[in-house]
């Protein structure tokens, strides 16, 4: 009831404010209805105002509680993704510790995985992975950043910038040559300004890779891809009425952090190459034009 009084009053304020016009208006019919510019003076009169006041500002407020029911429907038919929520997110990092010494093969963690936080007031959250995530035998030992000339290209010219990322195997019994025929999704964990510098080096502007082991392999181009954009690598189903470009604008805005990955894909860029050692170090190299916001 206490909602409604507001209603009641805007409607007595709405009438006496065009009570006060009519009696000015048609002062003959105003004075047989006892209705003066301020007040009325009979009371049956009154309490017939104030009766027809209670029963506009029920419907009046029956009218707004229906509005938030309309956009609703409106929005299930138009646009359902608006109104899906949207879940608490985060980057995993999966961690072989000892048990990767003795992997013989890729371990692979399906999409839609369940996960349990630690307990927080006596309670875990329940996490579920968006994507197929391999497991290998293999860590980053370091990533270096040079500018140097040392290697020329027959179409950009002189190549003056190199990203060089060393892995280590973690198990030397194990077919590292197996790794073309998997992918390594390779998260850049760095600020907003370093990172997008990044990933824009070695995603758009790697002009020859050189794959260094026991011997040389060269690439021509970047063996990254860049990910999170396709329709099936979304963090939420869409409906099929909704914009693929509304949904990803939407990921961006919740979690910009899933657009930091790229994907390393040595077998597709380059099926033939070979790898014959554990450990082995990636050079990319671009036609270095930028300035790298520093450290």
């Amino acid at each position: 009831m206490d909602s409604l009084l507001p209603y009641f009053e805007h409607e007595l304020s709405l009438f006496n404010k065009q009570s006060k016009e009519f009696a000015k208006k048609y002062p003959k019919i105003a004075n047989r209805l006892l209705m003066g510019h301020d007040t009325v003076d009979d009371p049956h009169i009154e309490r017939l105002i104030q009766a027809f006041s209670l029963i506009s500002a029920r419907i009046n407020k029956k009218l707004d509680n229906s509005y938030a029911d309309f956009t609703e429907s409106l929005l299930e038919v138009v646009y359902p993704d608006y109104l899906k929520p949207f879940p608490s997110v985060s980057i995993a990092q999966f961690n072989l510790g000892v048990q990767g010494n003795a992997m013989s093969e890729a371990v692979l963690v399906p999409k839609n995985s369940a996960f349990a936080s630690q307990k927080i007031n006596g309670t875990p959250c329940q996490f579920q992975s968006t994507q197929d995530v391999s497991l290998l035998p293999l860590q980053i030992d370091s990533v270096d950043f040079e500018t140097r000339q040392e290697v020329y290209d027959n179409q950009h010219g002189l190549l003056n910038g190199c990203i060089s990322i060393k892995f280590k195997g973690l198990n030397p019994s194990f077919d590292y040559q197996a790794l073309l025929n998997h992918s390594l999704d390779l998260y850049i964990d760095e600020d907003a300004s370093q990172g997008t510098s990044l990933w824009d080096l070695l995603g758009c502007d790697v002009k020859q890779t050189h794959l260094h082991g026991r011997q040389v392999n060269k690439i021509t181009g970047s063996p990254f891809e860049i990910i999170g954009f396709d329709p099936e690598q979304q963090i939420l189903p869409s409906h099929r009425v909704s914009n693929a470009a509304s949904a990803l604008l939407k990921e961006y805005f919740y979690f910009p952090e899933k657009f930091n990955f790229l994907r390393l894909n040595l077998g597709k860029v380059c099926p033939n190459l070979k790898i014959d050692s554990n450990s082995f170090e990636i050079r990319c190299y671009f036609k270095f034009d930028k300035k790298i916001p520093s450290a």
